[in-house]
């Protein structure tokens, strides 16, 4: 699929009823391909290297032509499911994989401001990138749907380079002995136009499991709210799956609070 393949569907997309491309820019599926375009039905497919599997984005007004163009026996994961579209998707073999609520501070103004001078230890470095993928993948499967990140997106998080947002993207880590990575978050700043103010992003927030329940992963996110303020922030976003409770109720702890919308329903069928 090329850009302009993937820009005419974009603005395609506007004349079905649900779609899963409003969030999806180019770069996250520049080696998908167009399955089937038509006025009823977009499906798109390719392979997604973080769920190991292969991955779908459609368009459609009715669960039928989605499932319909997929076939029965199709395999793979399948985003931004309606949620009244569930059911019919069980009936074909397809389960939830998880749900991702939106979580929303709404005021840094409590969190101090650190420099990134004052992080100088605790930043990644692109050559620890293999090891920080490793932690990652060590909690692959503790929260419903999370599969860890490659080796090469940790690369790219640490791309600084380009204009597009988020900007200001650095990865905090916390160590251990002989400067094994304990734990870690990835961080940076999207919203640079909002009139509410930009916004610090949190994700991936990980610690290897023996390392757990030792307050590592608040103090990451601390940090990591204080260096996107120093950057300008002035409000945050994460999110989590509904059934992840021990990280909600830690997020709820920092301040985070739910966003209105349901949440993010992806379904797989294995």
């Amino acid at each position: 699929m090329t850009e302009a393949d993937f820009l005419r569907i974009k603005d395609k997309v506007a004349g079905f009823t649900y779609n899963s491309l409003e969030y999806t820019d180019y770069e996250d599926i520049a080696g998908y391909e167009i399955k089937k375009e038509s006025d009823n039905i977009i499906l798109i497919s390719g392979f997604h290297r973080e769920a190991d599997c292969i991955h779908y984005h459609w368009a459609a007004n009715e669960a039928k032509q989605v499932l319909d163009t997929l076939g029965k026996d199709s395999r793979g994961l399948i985003e931004f499911i309606p949620d009244e579209w569930v059911n019919s998707f069980e009936e074909e073999g397809f389960i939830v994989r998880d749900v991702w609520k939106d979580y929303f501070l709404d005021s840094l103004i409590d969190i101090p401001v650190i420099e990134a001078c004052e992080l100088e230890e605790e930043f990644l470095k692109e050559n620890e990138s293999k090891e920080a993928s490793d932690t990652t993948l060590a909690c692959k499967g503790q929260s419903r749907g999370f599969t860890g990140q490659t080796e090469e997106w940790i690369k790219e998080w640490l791309n600084n380079t380009s204009n597009e947002e988020p900007v200001n993207k650095a990865v905090l880590v916390e160590r251990r002995g002989k400067n094994k990575i304990a734990g870690l978050v990835c961080t940076g700043i999207y919203g640079l136009q909002s009139k509410k103010g930009p916004i610090a992003w949190i994700r991936e927030v990980t610690v290897i499991p023996e390392y757990q329940n030792q307050g590592i992963a608040r103090r990451l996110i601390g940090k990591a709210l204080g260096y996107c303020k120093a950057f300008g922030a002035t409000r945050a976003f994460l999110t989590a799956d509904e059934c992840n409770t021990y990280a909600i109720h830690l997020y709820e702890s920092i301040g985070f609070r739910p966003g209105p919308e349901k949440g993010q329903i992806d379904m797989i069928r294995e």
